[in-house]
């Protein structure tokens, strides 16, 4: 499929660039639910960057929150591999409160995690942390 480069606004422009050049360098795509057991929130708030999350009661009773952070699923979901880096970039909305008018906020959340296993939490290295904030309006 192809198409003009010219439909594209600046940040899709970025998106697809970063997601090609991600791909070069064997970094597979994160995709993850919008919600989240609020459970793991509470257990890592020291690791967010505000303790405000949007939360509900779902069907079967569950306490659940939309996604406040991304790098919390993916330590969570991703396995323990020995000897091996896992290599991953997201492209997920989030939703936080907005410092200026102290409101909840949809953001768009971008950049790329390597992680090393078998250790867990702290062998998440977020060392090329590219964060385009983008608002989602």
């Amino acid at each position: 499929m192809s198409f003009s480069g010219s439909l594209l606004k600046y940040d899709e422009k970025t998106v697809f660039s970063l997601r090609e050049l991600y791909g070069k360098y064997g970094y597979s795509q994160y995709k993850m639910s919008k919600f989240e057991e609020y459970d793991l929130y509470v257990r890592n708030k020291d690791f967010l960057i505000s303790d405000h999350v949007i939360t509900f009661t779902d069907t079967n009773g569950k306490l659940m929150a939309l996604k406040p952070d991304v790098t919390l699923s993916i330590i969570k979901n991703s396995k323990d591999l020995p000897e091996t880096v896992q290599k991953v970039y997201y492209d997920e909305n989030v939703y936080r409160v907005s410092k200026g008018t102290q409101s909840f906020k949809e953001d768009a959340d971008r950049g790329k995690a390597k992680r090393n296993a078998p250790l867990r939490k702290q062998s998440v290295r977020l060392f090329f942390f590219n964060k385009l904030h983008a608002s989602v309006n």
